[in-house]
């Protein structure tokens, strides 16, 4: 079934974002997308999300934003990978002193170019904190799981009502074909006792032959097969 939940959060000064889609699927399928500090809860997440869902893909999105204000303890730690940043410095000066720099690349915007590799940087947050913030999400997700449940009830019965409508109206589109069929044999014998009339004026013919045939034709021409 398909399903969304969203939740939030404020912790200390950290804001806590959780939201659960859901889609129709054969197996059941799991994703998180969450901060880097909270990679170490994944698998007690994943676990539990599983024990509390049945099948179906289901993306959980997770946000954590520091607040302004915040205390400096909940500010991240922003760290430089200093050995890939070297690698980095060690090429592209090499570039430059052997003049095989690509000509439009201006070196007024090398900063801007090394600070835009995300690889060179990492942020620490306060391992503490984030091991507070775990029953935190703990929580966010059974309270996400409880109002997917209740999405995906809503949404059973409204597809509940739609079929029923639907079968309604299938059933009375049945009842008028079966009434214009019946009128059919009807038409169909006196359009042929017509012809016949027009064509034989003076040969004599079997009205019960005539009522054979419309009744063929009839059932030849029945839809409902």
């Amino acid at each position: 079934m398909t399903g969304y939940a969203c939740v939030e959060k404020l912790v200390d000064g950290v804001a806590l974002k959780l939201e659960i889609k859901s889609v129709n699927s054969r197996g059941q399928d799991s994703n998180f997308k969450l901060p880097y500090c909270y990679y170490p809860f994944e698998p007690e997440l994943q676990t539990r999300l599983r024990s509390s869902l049945g099948r179906g893909r289901v993306d959980v999105y997770i946000k954590r934003e520091v607040l302004p204000g915040a205390g400096a303890s909940k500010k991240p730690l922003v760290k430089i990978n200093k050995p890939l940043f070297e690698s980095y410095w060690q090429g592209i000066s090499k570039l430059f002193a052997e003049g095989n720099a690509v000509k439009s690349f201006d070196p007024e915007n090398l900063g801007l170019f090394i600070l835009n590799r995300s690889e060179l940087f990492h942020t620490e947050e306060d391992s503490e904190q984030i091991v507070q913030e775990r029953s935190v999400l703990i929580e966010l997700l059974d309270d996400a799981i409880k109002e997917l449940h209740l999405s995906r009830a809503k949404e059973g019965q409204e597809l509940v009502a739609v079929l029923k409508k639907q079968s309604k109206e299938l059933g009375r589109l049945q009842q008028e074909i079966v009434g214009r069929q019946k009128g059919q044999l009807k038409l169909r014998y006196e359009n042929l006792l017509a012809k016949l009339k027009s064509v034989l004026k003076e040969l004599d013919f079997s009205s019960e032959r005539v009522e054979q045939e419309a009744a063929m034709r009839v059932e030849r021409s029945d839809i409902t097969e």
